[in-house]
């Protein structure tokens, strides 16, 4: 699995790298479409694959085995909270915005090809997103709540019949965050979109590498 994260990300990496002629900016910007593509279809075949194994075993679901302990920690319902992807956004703004600062100041013009370039349009729109996307997280959340203590009230023989409803449809999660990583895709231009893909890739790259040197320090296998 780390492998394959570090060829995707480095596949992404080498095509922002890429200068072409103005003449040839087009096929440039058609590869850079077919990488924003392919990694969204990467990330739905996750999906996928998470909704099937939560009909097959919720617990494991919620315990994620190639996970490390680190990365176990920032997980919310088995899986990644869509609205941190507007976070990372926003972070990402902030900091190529700031390493553009000095050739803005020198009058050489804006950087549209990262995200420290969005237009005023895009944050509008991402904002919206932000805002839809907590309010769900906080249904979500609210729902959870309810179920545990739900839970707790009921003697030992009625909880597998609610453990039954709770899961009724427990690829909702892992939905709603493909939905609102779709949606930040088709906010962007294709390069500010492989832009995003691979901070995120390199994100998730070093917190596993990360979590699985803590796990050998403190003798987890």
């Amino acid at each position: 699995m780390d492998e394959v994260a570090r060829i995707r990300l480095s596949e992404l990496l080498q095509a922002l790298t890429i200068s072409t002629p103005n003449n040839q900016e087009n096929n440039r910007e058609d590869l850079l479409k077919q990488l924003v593509q392919k990694g969204m279809s990467h990330f739905e075949e996750y999906v996928e694959q998470r909704a099937q194994l939560a009909q097959k075993d919720a617990l494991a679901y919620f315990a994620t085995s190639w996970c490390s302990a680190l990365e176990m920690t920032l997980l919310w319902l088995g899986g990644c909270r869509p609205s941190i992807y507007v976070r990372l956004v926003y972070a990402m703004c902030g900091l190529q915005f700031e390493s553009q600062l000095p050739q803005l100041l020198q009058g050489n013009g804006h950087n549209f090809d990262n995200l420290g370039g969005l237009s005023s349009t895009q944050l509008s729109m991402i904002d919206n997103l932000r805002r839809r996307t907590i309010k769900e997280e906080e249904k979500i959340t609210s729902k959870l709540a309810s179920l545990q203590e739900s839970i707790v009230e009921q003697p030992i023989t009625g909880i597998a019949a609610v453990r039954t409803r709770t899961y009724e449809d427990p690829n909702l999660e892992v939905e709603d965050e493909l939905s609102a990583l779709r949606e930040l895709t088709e906010i962007w231009t294709p390069s500010q979109a492989v832009d995003f893909l691979a901070t995120r890739k390199k994100l998730h790259v070093c917190l596993h590498r990360w979590g699985q040197k803590r796990d050998q320090m403190h003798g987890r296998n």
